[in-house]
């Protein structure tokens, strides 16, 4: 992992809550490239889960956002 890591937000792309759970898709500002340019995180009651996935693509971005609501949806 690189020494300094940037996670500023340029665009948030999609946001989705289901109860407790709220899945962010973002595309991070200034990022190294081969960490990926867009970021999905999930929060459980305000706390991130060890769940992080980066792509370059908006396609991929969205396609990762749904990978998370998939995600969140099994463990319900």
């Amino acid at each position: 992992m690189p020494a300094k890591f940037n996670t500023e937000i340029s665009e948030r792309i999609a946001v989705d809550t289901f109860g407790d759970y709220k899945i962010s898709t973002v595309l991070l500002k200034n990022t190294l490239t081969e960490w990926g340019n867009y970021e999905t995180m999930i929060m459980y009651k305000e706390e991130f889960l060890d769940y992080q996935e980066r792509c370059d693509t908006l396609g991929q971005a969205h396609m990762q956002h749904e990978n998370a609501i998939t995600y969140v949806m099994a463990r319900e």
